[in-house]
């Protein structure tokens, strides 16, 4: 699936699930609870 496609998705989201995946893309990368990926890759 190429990026043009899930922006699309994205879009046709209700406002609700749009704020859910932010939050959920935020937690992915930037949140450093346990269990959050950045801290598996500590090396990095």
């Amino acid at each position: 699936m190429k990026a043009n496609e899930v922006f699309e998705i994205i879009k046709n989201l209700e406002a609700e699930e749009k704020w859910n995946l932010l939050n959920m893309l935020y937690d992915e990368y930037y949140t450093t609870r346990p269990g959050n990926k950045s801290e598996i890759d500590e090396d990095y």
